[in-house]
């Protein structure tokens, strides 16, 4: 899968369109794993993240690393749509981690545990 490197922005509105939200582990430059939730916006006609740190990965075990989709792009077109803000991807986030999902038996899940 390809890597892309977006713009930054240091805030996000809750009522604000939210194309995508992540919380993934990743390792800092000082080499420490870390959860962070990324916000996927729109500045300026562009993509823009807002990178939120949310500890060290360990205060997360037994949590998955999520991404909930807020819109998406069409592939005809290249045109972004969005149908989901920021705060109903934090509160379908919120959700989530409440409700977790099995992943037991899921084609293509990837169900190690750390």
């Amino acid at each position: 899968m390809e890597k892309r490197v977006y713009p930054a922005t240091n805030y996000v509105r809750l009522d604000e369109p939210c194309l995508n939200l992540k919380e993934e582990d990743i390792v800092n430059p000082k080499g420490k794993r870390r959860r962070f939730r990324i916000f996927a916006v729109i500045r300026n006609d562009k993509i823009a993240e807002h990178w939120e740190d949310l500890g060290p990965s360990e205060k997360f075990r037994g949590q998955e690393q999520i991404r909930i989709l807020g819109g998406g792009r069409d592939p005809d077109t290249g045109r972004i749509w969005i149908e989901h803000t920021v705060g109903e991807l934090l509160e379908i986030a919120q959700e989530v981690h409440k409700h977790p999902f099995d992943l037991a038996g899921r084609v293509g899940a990837n169900i190690n545990k750390r």
